[in-house]
């Protein structure tokens, strides 16, 4: 039968922990992990198996969010809107001339309303194109009274428009911006001037 002999010597071990009576069972329990991984090696040893460098256990302290020494991660929730647009994009503030390009009919159609916004603020903010949700928030924060519109709505519409053969679309889509934006065409500018006339109450 073989023999072995091992001897072990800790110098300098001091431990101070500090904590409340709800803590003591997880500080122990965290104790005692990190003891057992400074005296595994010793089996090894005599197991002959290869020592694998592991990182040492951390004691729990006070305040931890752990349970049986597993540390709870919280995870940030994200919201998608299902097309790729960010939730974080605001509607656009500018002054605007009702004497100069009236205000939307509530009777207008999605597409309509999305028109004739793009041709104002392309005029009076120096915006020339806006993603779908920017669209929307922005008709929705100042023109409101005329009817709510959705983003999706917006996409379903501008996309339908841009589709259509047989005629020149209105509206067309920047991709290389992310999100993409939708600006007017030609057609679009025109189509649009028709709606401010309509707005104030003009003959197109």
């Amino acid at each position: 039968m073989s023999k072995f002999r091992i001897k072990m010597k800790l110098q300098g071990l001091e431990l101070e922990i500090e904590g409340s009576r709800e803590d003591a069972h997880t500080i122990t329990q965290n104790l005692g992990q990190q003891l057992a991984g400074v005296l595994k090696p010793a089996g090894a040893i005599i197991e002959g198996e290869v020592i694998q460098e592991r990182q040492p256990a951390q004691i729990a302290q006070p305040g931890d969010q752990r349970s049986n020494g597993a540390k709870k991660i919280r995870r940030k929730r994200v919201v998608s809107l299902g097309n790729g647009e960010d939730e974080a994009i605001a509607a656009l503030d500018w002054a605007h001339d009702s004497g100069k390009y009236g205000t939307p009919k509530q009777g207008w159609s999605t597409s309509q309303k999305g028109m004739w916004l793009l041709h104002v603020v392309n005029a009076q903010a120096n915006v020339r194109g806006m993603p779908s949700k920017q669209v929307a928030e922005t008709f929705n924060k100042h023109y409101r009274e005329a009817g709510l519109i959705q983003v999706a709505k917006v996409n379903r519409d501008f996309g339908s428009l841009k589709a259509k053969k047989g005629a020149p679309s209105p509206v067309a889509e920047d991709t290389t911006k992310s999100p993409p934006e939708w600006f007017l065409t030609e057609e679009g500018q025109r189509q649009a001037t028709g709606l401010v006339a309509e707005a104030l109450g003009k003959a197109a």
